[in-house]
């Protein structure tokens, strides 16, 4: 997948927009509020269907205008598509796809993969579950054609389980559920376990170029104790009904990154080093998900905590693996890209 167009409307702080794009590296230099992250938020809002910088959707919204809308031509297998999307103020939206409606955020996700390494991504690392399980499932959805509806199906009956919670419903009713449960939870389950296993010797390969002798571990933690997540509800079962809620199950997943057995890398790594080994997960998965996928890469300031040595070696790791990527940075690098950017003041020009 390459994303040759993009154009912007009212979209953060540029009024109006237009990028015609490389297949390779596009860099974006301009200074800090420029417009130059708010290229590569557009992109990841059309993939992903939220931000990577706010929870707020409205704060996307150009101050002054009623809405947004970004339309972007990609091409994927030898076909081109136009994608796009259009929210207003009251949050009404409009999902876009060759000229018809789209049927929702997980149609726009296939055509347009895209991740991002960015300020905070430190977060993957540091933070709870929630950032690694959203890591690890965007992955799995791309390799594995049926986790989608997979997960909808657990997501359904973890909802109906958690009514019945909330309305101190009568045990046999709460019994009821849990082969649908623990059947769906074994499918999501097995499916996270043989992308870990993949995943993890992809990642060990990207580290091995950008930090040699570190060799990071994956482990997958799939959200109850046990083998068996029947009897780990039936143990829990008073619980959940105290607090009203499922605890058990994998919604609670984790993914453990690990540098030695038992040693987390949060506990061990600064904030520049937890950045480069998001950037090696990045580059694992778009290595595990190019053959159904190829991802975008948007790196924000990438060059704010590498040294350059290591920064000229992940410049050189996008190139080896054929990768499209949009990198910002304050002033350009001495390092080759196919498109440069000049952002200033919300403004984009490309430099001939």
């Amino acid at each position: 997948m390459t994303v040759r167009a993009l154009a912007l409307k009212d979209f953060r702080n540029l009024s109006e927009a237009s990028l015609e794009l490389a297949a390779g590296i596009n860099l974006l230099v301009g200074p800090n509020g420029a417009g130059k992250t708010s290229v590569l938020e557009a992109i990841y809002y059309l993939g992903r269907g939220r931000s990577f910088r706010s929870g707020r959707r409205d704060r996307l919204i150009r101050a002054g205008s009623e809405g947004f809308r970004i339309v972007a031509r990609v091409d994927t297998g030898g076909r081109s598509r136009h994608v796009g999307c259009e929210r207003g103020r009251g949050g009404e939206q409009r999902l876009r796809l060759d000229g018809g409606e789209a049927e929702g955020w997980a149609e726009l996700a296939r055509i347009v993969p895209a991740q991002v390494v960015h300020p905070s991504s430190h977060r993957l690392i540091e933070e709870g579950p929630e950032h690694r399980r959203r890591y690890m499932d965007w992955g799995v959805f791309h390799v594995e054609p049926r986790f989608y509806e997979g997960y909808r199906r657990y997501r359904r009956a973890l909802a109906q389980r958690n009514q019945v919670l909330r309305r101190l419903g009568k045990k046999a009713e709460l019994l009821a559920w849990t082969p649908e449960l623990t059947r769906t939870a074994e499918e999501l389950t097995a499916w996270r376990r043989r992308y870990v296993q993949r995943l993890e010797a992809c990642l060990v390969e990207e580290m091995g170029v950008l930090w040699p002798g570190l060799q990071p571990r994956l482990r997958l933690r799939p959200g109850w104790k046990g083998e068996d997540l029947g009897a780990a509800l039936a143990a829990t079962l008073e619980r959940d009904r105290e607090q009203g809620y499922t605890t058990a199950g994998p919604h609670r997943a984790d993914l453990q990154i690990e540098l030695d057995e038992g040693v987390l890398a949060r506990d061990r790594l600064s904030r520049g080093q937890q950045k480069l080994l998001v950037f090696a997960l990045c580059l694992a998965q778009a290595r595990l998900t190019r053959q159904q996928a190829t991802s975008v890469l948007l790196l924000d300031d990438l060059s704010a905590e590498l040294d350059a040595e290591r920064l000229t070696r992940s410049w050189h790791r996008i190139e080896e693996l054929g990768v499209q990527a949009l990198v910002t940075a304050v002033e350009a690098p001495p390092l080759p890209a196919p498109a440069l950017f000049h952002v200033e003041q919300g403004r984009i020009h490309r430099e001939q």
